[in-house]
């Protein structure tokens, strides 16, 4: 199991992998776009399918705010694209993402750098297929903006049906 701390106080809780991170992430996301409160206008940046087989393929394409950061590097920035959305980062752990958006593209890289490192993914799961920038074509101040692109395909999850019927998914642990 790839080690991952969540820290305390924060938005999701219970998680202790990266898998369980990426999927929680999606499914809070998710959650939040499905609410008609917080999205009046059914903005679709996250797509998201669960087969007969429990995994998990979808899709997050946001707007990006890119700029130079301090001694060279570079900043990214996403906002939420949703309205009200209640979002408490956690604290002591091994992120603490500001929004819900990023959380889950923070999800995303982490899950993918874990997958190209071979001593870590023993399985080859190869299930974040994209994972990429784009900035647009104007500059102001050396910021622009730009599109971030994530595409995940047959993410391996976990089902939990409890007494009543209610249905969980964690995602399963392949990564170490």
């Amino acid at each position: 199991m790839a080690a991952y701390t969540n820290g305390t106080g924060g938005t999701l809780s219970g998680i202790t992998s990266v898998e369980d991170w990426f999927c929680g992430c999606v499914n809070f996301l998710l959650g939040q776009q499905m609410n008609t409160a917080r999205n009046p206008t059914t903005i679709r940046n996250l797509e998201r399918t669960i087969n007969s087989a429990g995994a998990m393929s979808g899709s997050l394409s946001v707007p990006i705010t890119i700029s130079s950061g301090t001694g060279g590097l570079i900043s990214i920035a996403a906002a939420s694209y949703l309205t009200g959305v209640i979002w408490t980062a956690p604290t002591g752990g091994d992120a603490a993402p500001p929004n819900e958006v990023i959380a889950l593209i923070d999800a995303a890289r982490r899950i993918k750098l874990l997958e190209l490192d071979t001593s870590k993914n023993l399985t080859n799961g190869n299930y974040i297929t994209e994972f990429g920038f784009s900035m647009g074509t104007t500059s102001a101040g050396g910021t622009t903006n730009g599109n971030c692109a994530i595409r995940w395909s047959g993410f391996p999850l976990d089902m939990t049906v409890a007494a009543n019927g209610d249905t969980t998914y964690s995602g399963r642990i392949y990564l170490s």
